[in-house]
Formats: structure tokens, sequence, C-alpha cells
């Protein structure tokens, strides 16, 4: 079959799919009609995926897969709201309009331990920079947890940026995305 045969099939296919409306599924952020939304939801992390944690030296950073938000960006209209299913060891910090992941301080000043309960402690493992920081969700923790930012964080129009705040989730596999209010 040639190549313009198999996208046409797999359009065809892709346009039967029903919306995914389970929050531990990767979603869509935008409608059909291509406007945005009052709410979204989006997975921050997917830990059943890529290599285990730690990666060994020279490793392929197949964690990539696992330390991801998806959808990377979504849309919503402004005042709408977000809903992240944060996975276990992983914890998201919304920043303003404006912030860059360049512009997140990773140095002595912001990091902290992570304090997993149950006697783990990772040492020097969450950044803690609230230069521009607007919301945080939860403490890491060793389970998946469903967090909506508060009322009023997305009110302006603008492109928020949304850190994972494990040192190497942020810092080797650029665990980051966005929000868009319109």
């Amino acid at each position: 079959m040639p190549r313009l045969g198999y996208l046409v099939t797999l359009g065809a296919l892709l346009a039967g799919c029903e919306p995914a409306t389970d929050p531990g599924a990767a979603p869509t952020s935008l409608s059909a009609a291509g406007a945005s939304l009052a709410a979204a939801t989006a997975r921050f992390g997917l830990n059943e995926l890529g290599s285990p944690f730690p990666p060994q030296e020279r490793h392929d950073h197949s964690t990539n897969a696992a330390d991801n938000m998806i959808p990377r960006t979504v849309v919503i209209r402004r005042g709408g709201s977000v809903t992240l299913a944060v996975d276990a060891v992983h914890q998201a910090a919304v920043y303003q309009p404006g912030i860059e992941p360049a512009d997140i301080r990773v140095d002595a000043s912001t990091l902290e331990d992570a304090d997993l309960g149950f006697g783990i402690v990772l040492p020097l493992f969450r950044i803690n920079d609230p230069a521009g920081r607007l919301a945080q969700s939860p403490s890491q923790s060793l389970a998946l947890q469903p967090w909506t930012p508060p009322e009023g964080t997305f009110d302006q129009p603008g492109r928020y940026l949304v850190i994972c705040t494990s040192v190497p989730h942020f810092v080797l596999n650029r665990m980051y995305g966005w929000v868009i209010v319109k």
C-alpha cells in the first residue's frame, strides 16, 4: 500500500476514536472545533513506561517515556482549570506566564530533600524555586494523586510553565509542559 494509503487509513482509524475521559489515560486538550476548554486533564508522569530508575551510566535515557506531561500542552479558556494525574515520585509546580524552563533555579539555594514517607528520604531531590511560582502540588509520594491548581491560577491569558520538581526529571529528562490560557 502506498504511503498516502497508510496515512488515509490511520486518519480514518483516529477519527473513529473516542476521547479519553479517564484521568490516568492520555487525554486530549482541544475540542474537535479547536476551541479552548473550560477544563482539561493531563497525565503527569507515566511510571509504568521506560527503564527502571535510576538509569545506568551512558544509558539511552528511556526514562523520558516515564517522565513526561501528556499532553505536553493543554489549552483552556481564561479562568479554566487543569487537573493533573500526578504519578508517584513526581511533584508539579505551575509558574506565571513569561517564565521559561531556563529561568528555573537549580542550585544549592533551591534544592531540598524529598520525604516520600515510610522512612524514604531522597536528599537534594526536589526543586523549590518560588520565583514566579503560582501553585505547587502536594509533596511527592509513592502513589498516584490527582491535583488541580487552586481556583484563580489560570485567570490571565498566557503560557504557563508546569514543571516536575524532581531534579533528575526536570534537569535530565526535561519534564515540563505548558498550559495555554486563551
